[in-house]
C-alpha cells in the first residue's frame, strides 16, 4: 500500500493504519537506529514507540496532510523524527558544568590529586570569572543555565525571551563565544591548552 493512502486512512481515523504502520516500519526503524547511533534494542523500540506517538499526534492535529506527504516520504519522516529525538534526549542528558567546592576540601587524597584538584579549581574559577565579564545576554544566560542550572523554559521567562528554542539558539552562540574567551583567559594565566 502507497505511503499516501496511509496518511489518508490516518486522518479518515482508521485504527488499522496506524497498526499496519507500526508493523511495516518497525524492524527498518530499529536497525538505522541501532547501526547509526548504536542504541540497543530496548533503546530503539521505545523511539520508534515516541516517533509512533508524534505522527499519531501530528495527524489528529493537521500538522501533516497527505498532500503534504508524497508517496515514500513517511518512512523518512518517522526515521527522521525518531533520529530527533535520540538526539534532543542526548542534549538533555549533558549535564551542565558544576564546581564541586567539596572537592578541594577531601581527605585522603594523594598529593598529585590535591594539585590535580586545585589546578582544576583554578581553572574552573578562570570560566566561571569569563561567564561573569561577558557582555549580556550572554553572561546572565550562562550563569542561570551554567551555575543556576535553570532550564530553558525557566530562562525564557526569567529574561523574557519568547521560546524555550530562543534560549537554546542564543545559549548556543554565548557558549561559542564562553569557549574562544575562556581559552585566551586561561592561556593568559599559563595553562597549556592543546
Amino acid at each position: 500500500m502507497a505511503d499516501k493512502n496511509y496518511i489518508n486512512r490516518l486522518i479518515d481515523g482508521d485504527a488499522r493504519a496506524f497498526d499496519e504502520i507500526y508493523y511495516a516500519y518497525k524492524d527498518l526503524f530499529i536497525g538505522v537506529l541501532r547501526k547509526s547511533y548504536g542504541h540497543d534494542y530496548d533503546h530503539a523500540i521505545d523511539l520508534y514507540h515516541r516517533a509512533m506517538a508524534a505522527l499519531d499526534n501530528n495527524v489528529r492535529r493537521g500538522r501533516i496532510k497527505h498532500d503534504e506527504l508524497p508517496d515514500e516520504k513517511l518512512k523518512a519522516y518517522i526515521i527522521n523524527t525518531g533520529k530527533w529525538i535520540s538526539l534532543n534526549d542526548h542534549r538533555k542528558r549533558q549535564t551542565p558544568m558544576t564546581f564541586d567546592t567539596e572537592m578541594v576540601f577531601r581527605k585522603g587524597n594523594s598529593m598529585a590529586d590535591d594539585e590535580a584538584d586545585a589546578e582544576r579549581s583554578e581553572q574552573l574559577s578562570i570560566i566561571r570569572k569569563t561567564v561573569l565579564e561577558m557582555k549580556m545576554p550572554c553572561s546572565q544566560l550562562l550563569d542561570l543555565a551554567i551555575y543556576e542550572r535553570k532550564t530553558h523554559e525557566e530562562i525564557a521567562a526569567i529574561m523574557g525571551y519568547a521560546s524555550a528554542q530562543s534560549v537554546a539558539n542564543q545559549r548556543h552562540r554565548c557558549m561559542d563565544k564562553l569557549v574562544n574567551f575562556a581559552k585566551s583567559n586561561l592561556k593568559k594565566s599559563g595553562y597549556d591548552l592543546r
